[in-house]
Formats: structure tokens, sequence, C-alpha cells
């Protein structure tokens, strides 16, 4: 058998990421990677582009959540590094605050049980 492979150097599932920020590139990049996790333009206007980075952020934790995985956040900052300029600082704080917010953010409430949905009534 072959050695076990550490998960967060699992190739990424093709094609099934759905972010409008992520790009496939028609020639690899720096890394040989084929995607760029943060194909955004500023705008040049600081609180435009705040807004834009937490709109980005919000499905960004969704489709972390579903994929059910590490590789995704990692790969999204390696290209914020990348693309790290002055003019990026506030995209990269947008996404961020999104990303913090659901961090701290309280767990989803769990239904109430269904009454009468088990048990013995004595």
């Amino acid at each position: 058998m072959d050695e076990e492979q550490d998960p967060d150097d699992a190739p990424e599932p093709a094609g099934e990421i759905r972010l409008p920020f992520v790009k496939t590139l028609a020639k690899p990049n720096d890394d040989g990677s084929r995607r760029d996790f943060w194909a955004v333009e500023p705008s040049n206007d600081y609180g435009h582009d705040c807004l834009v980075g937490s709109y980005y952020g919000r499905p960004a934790v969704a489709e972390m959540r579903r994929l059910g995985t590490g590789w995704l956040l990692q790969d999204i900052v390696l290209a914020m590094l990348r693309h790290n300029d002055r003019r990026h600082r506030p995209l990269i704080i947008g996404f961020c605050s999104e990303i913090e917010r659901a961090l701290v953010a309280p767990p989803p409430a769990r239904p109430a049980p269904v009454p009468g949905g088990g048990g013995g009534h004595g």
C-alpha cells in the first residue's frame, strides 16, 4: 500500500469551486496552478473595496463549509499574498473581516425536539 497522503496535500477536486473571485488561467501561474484564487481588481475606492472583500468573504465561508476542507482558505491567502500591494489591502481587510465574523459567530441553533418524539409517558 502507498504511503498515507497528508489531507492538506490532497489535490483539489477539479471544477468544484463555486466562487466568483476564483478564475481559471490560460497559463499556469508562478506556482504551477491554473487557478487564481484571488482574481479581484481593486477599484481604488477604500470603502467600496472593503465592501467587495466582505461580499466575497460570505460565499467563501459557505464554500469552505460545503467542501469540508482546509486547503481552500490556504490557497486564497496564498493568492492574496501574490497580489498584495496597497491597492488590494481594503479587499483583503473586508474578506478577512467576513471570515472573522464566521469564526466568532455562535453555532447555528439546533432544531427543537419534536413533541412526543420519544421517551415514555408514565
